[in-house]
């Protein structure tokens, strides 16, 4: 029931209209030969069919060349949401109608949309971020049935049924992190390193980078090495008990930026954030402000864009019968620091920077709850500040950006000073104006777009006070 409600809030949430990681397959000639295999006379039948019945439905101000599925594995952060938002764009710009779905990191999920899309036979080619291995049984019914296969920004390790791959080079980016560090503090260091999860294919292409660098930087020490999972809450609990151990830390390295918000928490929490050189993957906006302030020297972007072209155009000239000059393509990174930051964002329209929403509660005596909130609103794309107004030690798994102690400093008191008074209606009195202070505080800067909150009596009581600070028409849901 618990989860139903908060289905509920959240669809209300965005009906107020709030609103990486790819795996590099090595370009070798062996490679290049497995990638596109020899077709039977029935294949190309059918895929010309397919392609002429595509051509024949015309676009009002175009060629049509068919349909298209387009599967992601995931699209819970803002390139990610960014990059299937292009590719809709550009399938469109070239004469393509696309089928957009999304696997939600499953590999059995994105096996059955394959297969269900050829079984369909309403398309003349799919084009998969892949989330494993597994999906090459999808591509073997998908050739077999005649339909031109590719993989876009996370690929696979067997090719065989594979037309074409496009992907950025996440060992290039990964070399470069330890690059960049090196840059900043010459080639003696103490590194630490947050992997993505042990055995995925991204994971493996960055730290084909990291071990590049470290063979060619031997005097860099790295003292940690550790599994943060893609996620900031695991990024946040083995970083936690590297920073408590006492050994120094230079410099650190993230294979994306939601390990890098976990990691920056725990820097804020032990006093030494902006003190450390943090290079991480995918321009999400909580990153981006963060190198803006000072407390992240730089993220690399996927180049989602280029991708797209690349792949669309590609699958263009398979199914208008003509053989592309390359069939496996590795797009360029674009690193992102404070130098090209405005630069960047201006290139990109806006549409990278995702709507962020405030999300208060009291983090001790609710913490499963809001753990739950926290992951259903990135997964719907959007970035989430959250604030702890409970006054006891939060039991709540994600990054906190302010704090239970911040609030009621604001409201004109001490965290210790409420606990040791345990007078409930002094601390209410006290969270909800320092609660308030931050919400209009947080919106006249432009940092949110909309506020969310859930509680019991108290809890619910602090969140409203702190949304009746805010304009009318502001997205409030409580």
């Amino acid at each position: 029931m618990k989860k139903k409600w908060l289905a509920m809030v959240l669809t209300g949430v965005m009906a107020f209209g709030l609103c990486a990681c790819g795996k590099e397959a090595p370009v070798t000639e062996e490679a290049a030969g497995q990638t596109a295999e020899g077709q039977t006379a029935e294949e190309t039948s059918d895929k010309a069919a397919a392609a002429e019945e595509g051509k024949a439905a015309q676009a009002g101000d175009g060629e049509s060349y068919g349909k298209i599925l387009f599967i992601q594995t995931h699209n819970n952060n803002s390139f990610m949401s960014y990059m299937g938002e292009m590719f809709e764009q550009v399938a469109a710009e070239n004469g393509f109608e696309c089928t957009h779905l999304t696997s939600d990191s499953n590999e059995a999920t994105q096996i059955d949309q394959i297969e269900q899309g050829v079984a369909s036979k309403e398309y003349v080619g799919i084009i998969v971020d892949c989330t494993g291995e597994g999906v090459t049984q999808g591509f073997k019914e998908a050739k077999e049935a005649g339909l031109y296969v590719m993989t876009l920004h996370e690929g696979v390790t067997d090719n065989t049924y594979v037309d074409g791959i496009v992907a950025c080079s996440l060992a290039e980016t990964g070399y470069q992190h330890i690059k960049l560090e090196v840059d900043e503090l010459g080639d003696s260091f103490n590194l630490a390193i947050v992997n993505g999860s042990e055995g995925h294919g991204a994971t493996v292409a960055i730290r084909e980078g990291y071990d590049r660098a470290l063979e060619e930087f031997p005097n860099i020490n790295v003292v940690f090495d550790g599994a943060g999972n893609w996620n900031a809450e695991d990024a946040m609990q083995l970083t936690g008990s590297w920073f408590s151990s006492g050994t120094k830390i230079d410099g650190i390295v993230c294979m994306n930026d939601g390990m890098a918000t976990g990691v920056r928490q725990v820097m804020k929490d032990n006093g030494v954030l902006g003190t450390i050189p943090i290079y991480s993957n995918d321009c999400e906006q909580d990153t981006l402000k963060a190198v803006e302030a000072g407390e992240q020297s730089g993220s690399f972007d996927m180049n989602a864009l280029a991708q797209c072209e690349a792949a669309i155009n590609m699958m263009k000239t398979f199914v208008t019968g003509g053989t592309p000059e390359e069939t496996e393509i590795y797009v360029d990174p674009l690193l992102v620091t404070v130098d090209n930051l405005e630069e960047y964002r201006a290139s990109h329209g806006g549409s990278v920077m995702k709507k962020t929403i405030l999300m208060t509660g009291t983090f001790d005596s609710k913490g499963k709850e809001f753990d739950y909130l926290y992951r259903e609103l990135l997964r719907r794309g959007v970035s989430v500040i959250a604030m702890d107004v409970g006054v006891f030690a939060p039991v709540s798994s994600f990054p906190v950006a302010v704090t239970a102690g911040e609030v009621a400093k604001a409201g004109g008191a001490s965290l210790e000073e409420l606990r040791r008074e345990a007078d409930r209606g002094h601390a209410m009195r006290v969270m909800c104006s320092g609660a308030r202070h931050y919400a209009v505080k947080l919106q006249k800067e432009g940092a949110i777009q909309g506020i969310i909150g859930m509680g019991g009596g108290g809890g619910t009581s602090i969140a409203a006070t702190a949304m009746q600070g805010l304009p009318l028409g502001f997205p409030k849901v409580c």
